[in-house]
Parts: structure tokens; C-alpha cells; sequence
């Protein structure tokens, strides 16, 4: 049996506040996202600072999304990492920063909708042998991917 945890995008954003802790130049962001059905709407992710500066956005669409190289998005649903590619590099300093994934022109409903996955795995269990803590209380799944010049 498979389970999936997420919290579902409504007309509220979805925040995860990251910790960086040596400076970094950002390229990109992968979020670990379900799609069930055909959501409308532009997506988009946003990397504040901690007094609420706005550092880089990147807006995307499904069919957008999907052209970048999520072609598995086409199907009724979908469970993975999508990118978000910034514009220009994006320098996080030690600190702590918020990841915020907001929609315009989205109107979720019961059956389609967006989430952004838990970072949860049923099957890990602690040392007594039981699941893993509460996996609503789990940060929500992320990858930082940093800006190298070869």
C-alpha cells in the first residue's frame, strides 16, 4: 500500500522556510508536487528573505511545466519533482529563507487540484521499529539546486 502526504494549494500559499547555512547562488527549485486531474491557473514560487523581501520568483504554468521536461504531467495524475528555474541566480547568504508556492487564475476543487508533497516516507520507521513521527508535520519536500560555472 502507498501513501501520499500533502498539503493542498488552495486559494492560500504554501510556505516551507529553509535554513542556508554557508552563502549559495540559487539556479533552481524542485518541488516535489502531486497534480490530480487538469488544475487551471499559473503557479508560481517565490524565495523570500526573512523580513519578507521578495529574492526571486519564478511563475509557471501546467503546460509550461510540462515543456520543460514534466511530461508525465499530462496524466490524470502525477507525483514528482517540478522545476522552477530562475530568471537570473539567486544569492541566499547564512540564513534563514521562505519558500512560497502561490497561484493566480487556480480554482481548486475536490478532484483537481495541486499539492506539495510532505518529505515523508511511509516505510521509514524509527529504532523502536514503529512509523515514522507524524507526517503532517514533516517539511514539505524541496531540492536546492546552486548556480556552477564549469
Amino acid at each position: 500500500m502507498s501513501y501520499v502526504v500533502y498539503d493542498k494549494l488552495t486559494t492560500n500559499p504554501l510556505d516551507q522556510d529553509i535554513n542556508i547555512y554557508e552563502p549559495k547562488l540559487i539556479e533552481r527549485v524542485k518541488l516535489q508536487l502531486f497534480k490530480s486531474l487538469d488544475p487551471a491557473g499559473t503557479f508560481t514560487l517565490t524565495i523570500l528573505d526573512s523580513g519578507l523581501n521578495i529574492l526571486g520568483t519564478k511563475s509557471q504554468t501546467i503546460a509550461e511545466m510540462q515543456a520543460a521536461g514534466s511530461a508525465a504531467l499530462s496524466e490524470d495524475y502525477y507525483h514528482g519533482f517540478i522545476s522552477f528555474i530562475f530568471d537570473d541566480p539567486i544569492l541566499l547568504d547564512y540564513g534563514v529563507y521562505s519558500l512560497l508556492l502561490s497561484s493566480s487564475g487556480y480554482t481548486p476543487t475536490a478532484t483537481s487540484f495541486i499539492g506539495w508533497m510532505r518529505d515523508w516516507d511511509y516505510k521509514v520507521t524509527n529504532n523502536s521499529g514503529t512509523t515514522a513521527s507524524d507526517p503532517s508535520k514533516q517539511p514539505l519536500a524541496n531540492k536546492i539546486f546552486t548556480y556552477r560555472r564549469s
